[in-house]
């Protein structure tokens, strides 16, 4: 029963979690409720036996629509149907419906990826990055984020408070806080309530180990599980692979406590994992550890080559080969329909730039020599992040970049400096292709890739994203992302 915050209420919280079922479990479980357990090979529980017509049949049915919100009478028919079979098509309408929800975000981003605007009017969301202060070292940590006492540069809750206003008062929507650790600041579930007192929809990323069960309760009563998501770091079903990476003993087990506390609480977290050559061989685990755990989603990150992760030696020993990476998409495309009910997979693909990966290339028909509606990503467009210090830039994987901090919100606006395109023309001008983009078949789609990974790689926005494998000279060649598997030698 959902209370008028959204949230199921906590007498039925236990009863919801252990509901939760893959979607073969669900019917499964319903077909043996209804037609009873088979005794042969010919029960409408097996494989490749047809479900019996009829009001059983039907009840079936009603029960899959209410359980997914989908409809079955057009995709179903009168025809036959075994459990396999239906198992399949169910999956199949909740991706269809899936495909037909247009989440808001998506729309404002698709007028400016369209090419039908340079940037809104206003921006849909900040990142708010809080803090650089951490009590983790994540060896590849973009903000190179570490403990210290250096407290006083940043803005002060009443600072935060005013651009919250600014934001709320321009019509934006979303809020992302991250950092550094964000429940770092004493001050952050007081920053939560007010964000929430304007209406604003919250995203926050942390590594879990500050969640206490008081916290959590507190972060359950302040937010909407409709609108509010939590991102909890999981980087190893285990100490010795979680700590390793993380860089602190002991983070294993306080990142696990703050999920439990987390769902303990009715709130169902996303996971999100660094794929790197620590934990590639884990992933697997991970992802079971993550649904055991009750989490929302999983999503897997590729390593990017920005704040710590941007040591030359450290990032070649770390980052994932192609093979590896293939396998990875491949892997976690399977779990996305096998999973379906139980945990979500993340739909952005994250762990892999698109075009270096077979499997997605072939999707995507290529266009020789079109140009692009628009090069514009997201930053500088629909959003902006802003640093501990009030320091704007168009994304928070350009902190480590001095030259693209754009202004201060302690001597301007938020509005002046959204309005002021003098400040942005890297990111609302369009760009000229360098390298081997120049002449790519996927260039309309692609874009070079993400606009300061493309600067990492070779100093300019218009240059070939530093994840881009694919040679526009190769032929595609897509193997079987079902076979194979991560190398057990690479912890």
């Amino acid at each position: 029963m959902a209370s008028a915050t959204g949230r199921e209420d906590q007498s039925d919280l236990g009863n919801t979690l252990m509901q939760r079922q893959t979607v073969h479990q669900f019917l499964t479980a319903q077909t043996l409720s209804l037609f009873g357990p088979g005794s042969d090979s010919g029960a409408p529980d097996q494989p490749g036996c047809p479900l019996p017509h009829g009001e059983l049949r039907q009840t079936l049915f009603e029960r899959i629509e209410r359980q997914y919100g989908i409809c079955l009478a057009d995709a179903v028919g009168d025809r036959d149907l075994s459990l396999g079979e239906l198992n399949g098509l169910v999956i199949s309408e909740i991706k269809r419906r899936s495909r037909l929800t247009v989440d808001s975000k998506t729309v404002f981003e698709n007028f400016i990826f369209a090419g039908r605007c340079r940037k809104l009017s206003s921006p849909y969301e900040i990142n708010l990055d809080l803090t650089f202060r951490c009590n983790y070292r994540c060896v590849f940590c973009y903000a190179s984020a570490v403990d210290s006492d250096d407290q006083h540069k940043e803005l002060s809750t009443d600072e935060v408070f005013d651009i919250l206003d600014s934001f709320a008062s321009m019509n934006g929507a979303f809020v992302l806080f991250g950092g550094g650790e964000p429940f770092l600041r004493d001050d952050f579930l007081e920053i939560l309530r007010y964000t929430k007192s304007k209406g604003l929809w919250t995203y926050i990323i942390t590594n879990g180990s500050l969640i206490t069960a008081q916290v959590a309760e507190q972060y359950a009563r302040l937010t909407d599980s409709r609108h509010d998501k939590i991102q909890v770091s999981l980087d190893g079903s285990c100490a010795a692979i979680h700590d390793k990476q993380r860089g602190v003993k002991g983070a294993f087990d306080m990142t696990l406590k703050g999920i439990r506390n987390l769902t303990g609480n009715g709130i169902r977290p996303l996971i999100n994992t660094v794929a790197t050559q620590l934990n590639f061989s884990d992933i697997p685990e991970i992802l079971d550890l993550a649904a055991r755990e009750n989490a929302l989603t999983y999503r897997c990150l590729m390593l990017h080559k920005i704040g710590r992760g941007a040591k030359d030696k450290l990032y070649a020993r770390l980052e994932l080969n192609q093979e590896q990476n293939d396998w990875l998409y491949g892997f976690l495309d399977a779990k996305r329909d096998e999973l379906m009910g139980l945990i979500g997979i993340a739909s952005d693909n994250a762990c892999v730039f698109p075009m270096s990966t077979a499997a997605i290339r072939v999707q995507i028909p290529p266009m020789p020599g079109a140009v692009p509606s628009s090069y514009s990503c997201a930053a500088g467009t629909t959003k902006l992040a802003i640093s501990p210090e009030g320091g704007v830039v168009p994304c928070s994987y350009f902190y480590d970049f001095p030259g693209f901090y754009l202004a201060s919100l302690r001597e301007r606006s938020l509005k002046e400096i959204w309005e002021d395109d003098t400040l942005w023309r890297d990111f609302r001008e369009p760009l000229e292709p360098e390298g081997k983009c120049r002449d790519c078949d996927y260039l309309y789609t692609c874009k070079t890739g993400c606009r300061i990974m493309s600067y990492v790689g070779c100093g300019s926005f218009g240059g070939p994203d530093i994840g881009c494998t694919y040679d526009p000279r190769e032929t595609i060649s897509v193997g079987d992302p079902s076979t194979g598997g991560p190398d057990r030698e690479h912890v």
